[in-house]
């Protein structure tokens, strides 16, 4: 976006080989500002299995979640049109969906728009954190509360080719990453708060997924 907080993937090139990429414009309505992050698409192939990854940092709460989720409404049907424009050709392709959100499983923007759940019957993609808001675990620390902004979703296909399994995921929370209150409360450590640099890394945690 305009202040060059964008998305990016990493990879090992010894690992995995790039076979296509391009940005996913995702174009805002009735704003005075229509521009938003990009959703980065990428297929590769490792080994002998190929997946489509799509990297999200969805529109932000700023101005109150209700008054926010159209846009965020907007970024899932992006989304969703993606993805089911590759289960069209493959239904049994593998898909991974990550990123920061900005929403929780049971919003719409992902529970309804996406579809994203925990069961194929009533869902196009498998949310690997939906069990998360429930337990009120997360990755970003708010007013006290945990939130499970940062999500894995992944397609079915993943499951029946043996990719991956529900207990391949898990929240990175490393002593050193973390900050400790003087009342023992943990949360993330911050690189800033407002404008004063506090030397941490992230008011998020990371995510990791194991693939096979």
């Amino acid at each position: 976006d305009e202040r060059g907080i964008d998305v990016a993937m990493i990879y090992d090139s010894k690992r995995v080989t790039i076979v296509g990429s391009r940005p996913v414009s995702v174009v805002l309505e009735s704003v005075s500002d229509p521009n938003t992050r990009d959703i980065l698409k990428v297929s590769v192939k490792v080994g002998s299995e190929d997946y489509h990854l799509f990297v999200n940092h969805w529109p932000s709460r700023r101005g109150g979640q209700d008054e926010s989720e159209m846009h965020r409404i907007k970024a899932a049907s992006v989304l969703r049109k993606e993805v089911d424009q590759i289960l069209s050709v493959n239904p049994k392709a593998n898909i991974i969906c990550m990123g920061d959100f900005n929403d929780f499983p049971s919003n719409k923007s992902i529970h309804d728009v996406l579809q994203a759940g925990v069961s194929n019957e009533h869902s196009v993609l498998f949310n690997m954190m939906s069990d998360f808001e429930a337990l009120k675990k997360g990755t970003h620390f708010y007013k006290g509360e945990w939130s499970p902004l940062d999500q894995f979703m992944v397609s079915y296909g993943m499951f029946d080719n043996k990719c991956i399994s529900a207990n391949s995921f898990e929240v990175v929370s490393y002593d050193f990453i973390m900050y400790t209150s003087k009342d023992g409360v943990k949360s993330p450590a911050r690189a800033y708060v407002g404008d004063s640099y506090k030397g941490g890394y992230s008011d998020h945690l990371p995510i990791l997924m194991h693939v096979n």
